[in-house]
């Protein structure tokens, strides 16, 4: 599909750059190609021709500016399947047991669980038991 749009980006780009050309260089030759219904012939002086030529270059970088951007646009949806792709194979291996990921996820928990839980002090317990033992 990428090498069917890339081919006919080029085509439409030859198209584009062969049909300026060819059109300027028809509206604005010195030879007499042209004539006007009086039988007189066109002549066309350097200004228009200027013109007409930087005419021409911009419709053939405005259709080369497309082209780029359609590509641009086509590579960029590309990488983004590619990195989702990716992402997504290396998650399911690193979240399987004993992955590392896995692991510090466990541990994590483990801590947001247990982490404020403190020991209970037997030494204190005893101390009470034989207080009231002795009384």
């Amino acid at each position: 599909m990428k090498s069917f749009l890339a081919m006919s980006g080029a085509v439409a780009l030859g198209v584009a750059i062969g049909g300026a050309v060819l059109y300027g260089l028809y509206t604005a030759s010195p030879i007499r190609w042209v004539s006007t219904p009086s039988g007189s012939v066109a002549q066309i002086d350097y200004q228009t021709f200027i013109s007409i030529m930087l005419t021409a270059v911009t419709v053939v970088l405005a259709g080369l500016g497309f082209v780029v951007a359609v590509l641009a646009f086509i590579g960029w949806n590309s990488i983004g399947n590619r990195v989702s792709a990716l992402a997504t194979t290396f998650l399911k291996a690193e979240l399987n047991d004993g992955g590392s990921l896995h692991n510090m996820v466990k541990d994590e928990v483990k801590e947001i669980m247990y982490g404020e839980i403190q020991p209970v002090d037997f030494d204190y317990e005893d101390d009470e038991q034989t207080e009231t033992e002795q009384k």
